[in-house]
């Protein structure tokens, strides 16, 4: 009975699927930094309404977590499969602390907004808000602006 081993895959099909989940962690982070940059903005202009967008917090994460495997993937050809163990150690935390914010964060940005809105008389807009799975949508309102159209 012979023994046999599957290919490599090629250096192309490797690069294609690095620079892929590469492309998605940047667009991740990219998303989160604009859904970030819409709710600072709102709350530094003391808006009517403001938008928190809980969703894009568990993007931050995905991306972080997408670009370390790149990363670590690409080094570890560069050092034909070995990483030194310093640098082996470093990435497997980044990879797990990537991973727990991205479980984490969500939550603890949506606890800081909602007392701090909480604080300055806002309230929730039932109305305006919504939830598709992750994606939850809350909209805050302040006086009687949730009943505005």
């Amino acid at each position: 009975m012979e023994i046999t081993t599957d290919p490599e895959p090629s250096v192309w099909y490797v690069l294609a699927i690095g620079v892929t989940f590469f492309a998605m962690g940047i667009g991740s982070l990219v998303f989160a930094g604009y859904s970030l940059s819409i709710l600072l903005t709102e709350l530094f202009d003391h808006s009517n309404l403001v938008n928190f967008d809980k969703g894009s917090f568990y993007m931050f994460g995905v991306g972080s977590t997408l670009i370390t495997i790149v990363i670590w993937g690409f080094l570890s050809k560069m050092y034909n499969k070995k990483l030194p163990e310093k640098l082996s150690k470093l990435f497997y935390g980044v990879f797990i602390a990537s991973l727990l914010l991205t479980f984490a964060l969500p939550q603890i940005a949506h606890m800081t907004v909602n007392n701090y809105l909480e604080g300055q008389n806002y309230q929730i807009c039932e109305d305006k808000s919504h939830r598709w799975l992750h994606a939850v949508t809350i909209v805050y309102g302040k006086n009687s602006a949730c009943n505005a159209q």
